[in-house]
């Protein structure tokens, strides 16, 4: 862990951003659910199958390179607390839903 010690702070950052543009772009794509054209919701299921897990690991994992960041360690990690308390909890209700829950609507 040592090695990854410098790289913490980054990584950390980074799950930030690229958890919050994911949830975005997975909210804006249920936003064209209701569209009868098939290669949107082939892209919709797609989409959601290759974000959802990682929406649901990425904010754990800046949660965890948090604790190793030199700089800004405790908005790091309120921040990502906070994204795994809101995104990934939704990403884990829909995968659910969606994948394993036989009654879903």
């Amino acid at each position: 862990m040592s090695r990854l010690k410098p790289y913490a702070g980054i990584v950390a950052l980074f799950t930030i951003v690229s958890t919050i543009l994911l949830a975005a772009g997975m909210l804006l794509l249920t936003e064209f659910g209701a569209t009868d054209v098939e290669w949107v919701r082939t892209f919709g299921k797609v989409y959601l199958l290759i974000v959802l897990p990682y929406l649901m690991l990425a904010p754990l994992t800046g949660f965890v390179f948090s604790f190793f960041a030199e700089k800004r360690k405790p908005w790091l990690m309120l921040i990502n607390g906070g994204l795994i308390i809101g995104v990934s909890f939704y990403a884990f209700i829909i995968f659910m839903f969606r994948y394993v829950v036989s009654f879903a609507p």
